[in-house]
């Protein structure tokens, strides 16, 4: 659609669709570099930056999700190593930190989606770099139960994650030892 959107070229950045726009959120550049910049796009095509510096710190493999009318960025990596913190934006200019310290451990390259009005976290690696097969959820983004601290796949990090109808899935990855995931 466009050959120069804006934002620096970047990988392990997220992205919602949320208000008819697709934002673009975080990620890596350069190596090590990360940033915690926030684009959006009604057409793809015209970007404009709505923050060049959230609040949350530079990552990047982090999720995100659209819940309760705000986008959500869920831990990822960062300068500190593995985060588990949670933020979100009505908007994606002003960002209100829901928790500093989810229930789930810090954790990157995990997925997050929402299914029955809550948002789930499934897997990623953690900080001792273990593929992990946890799933978690809550109601409000600040108070966490967990579901399972080992689902029926194997742990896995990098994987995809959907709901289908009434059905979550989980498909791919990478896992500890294994290579890839199913």
């Amino acid at each position: 659609v466009t050959g120069g959107a804006g934002w620096s070229g970047r990988f392990g950045h997220t992205s919602v669709v949320y208000m008819s726009m697709v934002f673009v959120m975080g990620g890596g550049h350069g190596g090590f570099a990360t940033v915690n910049d926030v684009w959006s796009s009604s057409d793809s095509m015209n970007w404009v930056e709505m923050t060049g510096a959230a609040p949350w710190s530079a990552r990047k493999y982090h999720a995100s999700v659209v819940f309760d009318s705000k986008i959500f960025v869920l831990g990822g990596h960062g300068a500190s190593g593995n985060l588990n913190d949670v933020w979100s934006s009505f908007a994606g200019v002003s960002w209100i930190q829901v928790t500093g310290a989810a229930g789930w451990s810090g954790r990157a390259r995990h997925t997050s989606v929402v299914y029955n009005n809550k948002i789930f976290v499934l897997g990623g690696y953690g900080s001792d770099g273990s593929s992990l097969n946890d799933v978690w959820f809550s109601t409000d983004g600040a108070n966490w139960s967990q579901v399972t601290g080992g689902a029926g796949w194997g742990g896995r990090a990098g994987h995809a994650s959907a709901v289908y109808g009434s059905t979550m899935y989980v498909l791919g990855g990478f896992g500890s030892g294994s290579g890839s995931g199913a």
